[in-house]
């Protein structure tokens, strides 16, 4: 998933962008989360990777992890 934020003129711009309904839902469920907001809170750009440890199908948060920040 990408993580975009930006300002654009005086508008706020934030892009979620995932691969398939998983990726876009693990991007939305890691922006839930005001931890990840004040880790992050420099950043203007996120990749994440979600990775179905235990099998089920389902996208949890402790399952997403930033592979890259900038």
């Amino acid at each position: 998933c990408i993580i975009y934020l930006a300002k654009f003129d005086t508008r706020n711009v934030l892009l979620v962008w995932g691969y398939g309904w998983r990726g876009t839902y693990a991007g939305s469920l890691f922006l839930e989360d005001p931890s990840n907001w004040e880790a992050y809170r420099n950043a203007h750009l996120l990749l994440l990777r979600w990775k179905d440890t235990n099998r089920d199908g389902f996208v949890q948060l402790e399952e997403v992890t930033v592979e890259q920040c900038a």
